[in-house]
């Protein structure tokens, strides 16, 4: 609703964060501190499902809050996320992968799916995400 998201746009200013960046910075639980515990609750407490709801038209990039929802990484969210990556990095074809870090991952919001799904190995993330390409073990 309108109000909502006015709402919503005061509590960031009052935080002294901008759109849309800051809100990534956000938790739940300080929203909710905040006196939003009615607007998370209508989105079964998810920041993501609340911003959403408040700016659909908006590409929200899950892996950029500072949990993703329950159940995200699913092998199309994974393959999204890494072709995300990709682009971010300048990444013209899959043999520029092999550039691709551990830190890298991490630092762009991948570090669950890194460390919970592939046991921070990038030859596996990789293996698994493109069985396309014939991958070489990292030497």
């Amino acid at each position: 609703s309108t109000q909502s998201t006015g709402s919503f746009q005061c509590l960031l200013h009052k935080l002294g964060l901008s759109f849309p960046s800051g809100v990534y910075s956000l938790s739940s639980l300080k929203l909710r501190a905040l006196g939003s515990r009615k607007l998370l609750s209508s989105n079964n407490d998810s920041l993501f499902r609340t911003v959403s709801f408040l700016y659909p038209e908006h590409e929200w990039l899950e892996w950029n809050f500072k949990t993703v929802p329950k159940g995200f990484w699913n092998p199309q969210n994974k393959r999204r996320f890494f072709d995300w990556l990709g682009q971010e990095l300048g990444y013209v074809a899959f043999s520029c992968y092999y550039r691709l870090s551990g830190p890298d991952i991490k630092r762009y919001g991948g570090s669950g799916l890194l460390s919970q799904h592939y046991n921070n190995s990038v030859y596996n993330a990789m293996n698994d995400i493109y069985p396309e390409y014939p991958w070489i073990p990292w030497v």
